[in-house]
């Protein structure tokens, strides 16, 4: 739903969604430093640095005109590497913000060829008379910008392979690390949602978005399993999300990867601000009865709840062979992950936790269809796509990959276990090796 086009701000509802989302986090991450960051030495340029960060990704989303918008992505890019290297006697730091500096330069430099390229194709130097003009855009110029935008979104999001950036940067403050994950690195998901008309007259690079999204999904998921630094473990947890986020607009469902986005955005901001309290935090106790046998006919029970649940709420049809049949077998698998997650979490009875299982997946899956529909109604934007062979395999792998995934397997070979230690290992120079080399 458009509102107001100028040639300088847009608001409409995805850029009102945005903001929303971007001012609420902020405050919240804003007000947890203020007890945080107390006697850091550098504590007025945090604020000032957590401030401009703030305005700049504000202006992006209510930006119309393409200069605009390329230099809040440029700026947003760079006050996030400076904030990454915020302790600047810290050598690991340093290396981190260097690295991630060299990441968002080249990605603001695709989004610059390509918003420079349908510009001079269209006439037109603004997003919303550039996306209503799409069609005048020659076939080969067209591949070229959709696949530089592509590219832009993969960088800030951390797909791969540009995930580097985003393992590295560990030496942010907590605070830093809880806006970057919330928000900034959703960026990739609001761009591509942003230029729907010109990947919706791609559909050809809509099945490249799909796969490496879910290349990226796949390998965080992966490798988070082999972690055990928490804020490392929880950056895999985000290149898994972005991948989820990236296959849902490669589906052809943008509103749900906005659903996702938000989501993710609150999730991952309160896992970050709480991480100092998960490390003292005593583990409750794993469920007696552990064998996924025992376990498989809830863990069944709940996927097929989430999918009817969520494909009755959303008017998803399970006959149809459309990307809406993916979507909603990928809430199906998420249903049951989430049910095997409860079901081995407690120490009660089998009873209670089937009991406790079946109603949370429900509410969950019910709160995510809700926040679909209601985007939805306010972004009509979704195209779902036909079923190929390519979302068939995905679909297969991730199933298969699951199914391994809670018999263990990934737990029994020591060359997998350590292939995947090894590749989220961030670059070396950026690594802690002891902490007399850490100055605050």
């Amino acid at each position: 739903m458009d509102l107001t086009h100028t040639s300088l701000i847009t608001i409409d509802s995805l850029s009102l969604l945005m903001a929303g989302l971007i001012i609420i986090v902020a405050a919240i991450v804003t007000s947890f430093s203020r007890r945080y960051m107390d006697g850091n030495k550098n504590y007025r340029s945090f604020f000032i640095n957590l401030g401009l960060l703030t305005l700049s990704v504000l202006t992006l989303v209510l930006s119309n005109h393409i200069l605009i918008f390329i230099s809040a992505w440029l700026v947003m890019g760079l006050l996030l590497a400076n904030m990454i290297g915020h302790s600047r006697d810290w050598d690991q730091a340093r290396k981190s913000k260097t690295i991630a500096r060299l990441y968002f330069v080249f990605g603001s430099t695709a989004l610059a060829l390509a918003l420079g390229i349908l510009g001079w194709q269209t006439g037109q130097w603004n997003i919303s008379g550039l996306l209503m003009h799409i069609n005048a855009v020659d076939t080969l110029y067209l591949w070229v910008s959709g696949a530089l935008i592509v590219t832009a979104a993969m960088v800030q999001s951390a797909l791969f392979p540009f995930h580097k950036w985003l393992l590295a940067s560990m030496t942010a403050p907590t605070p830093v690390s809880a806006f970057m994950h919330a928000g900034l690195v959703n960026a990739g998901g609001f761009l591509i949602v942003r230029f729907v008309p010109l990947f919706s007259a791609l559909p050809e690079m809509l099945l490249f978005i799909f796969a490496i999204g879910a290349l990226t999904a796949f390998l965080g998921s992966f490798w988070m399993l082999t972690q055990s630094d928490i804020k490392r473990g929880l950056g895999c947890s985000t290149v898994a999300q972005m991948g989820f986020m990236v296959m849902q607009c490669g589906l052809g469902f943008y509103t749900a990867a906005i659903a996702h986005l938000i989501l993710h955005g609150f999730y991952k901001a309160y896992h970050f601000l709480a991480a100092g309290s998960s490390i003292a935090k005593p583990q409750l106790p794993l469920a007696k009865i552990n064998a996924p046998i025992i376990t498989a006919p809830l863990v069944l029970c709940c996927g097929i709840i989430a999918a009817v649940i969520f494909a009755t709420m959303t008017g998803k049809s399970l006959t149809n062979f459309d990307s809406g049949l993916i979507l909603t077998a990928f809430a199906a698998l998420a249903g049951m992950q989430a049910a095997y997650g409860l079901a081995h979490m407690t120490h009660m009875n089998i009873l209670a936790r089937s009991i406790i299982s079946v109603t949370l997946v429900s509410l969950a899956t019910a709160l995510y269809a809700i926040l679909f529909i209601s985007i939805s109604a306010v972004l009509p934007v979704n195209d779902p796509q036909p079923i190929t062979w390519l979302h068939a395999a995905v679909l297969g792998g991730f199933t298969i990959s699951w199914l391994l995934m809670i018999f263990g397997v990934h737990q029994k070979s020591d060359k997998a276990y350590m292939k995947s230690l090894n590749a989220a290992q961030p670059p070396l120079k950026t690594i802690l090796n002891h902490r007399s080399s850490y100055n605050a």
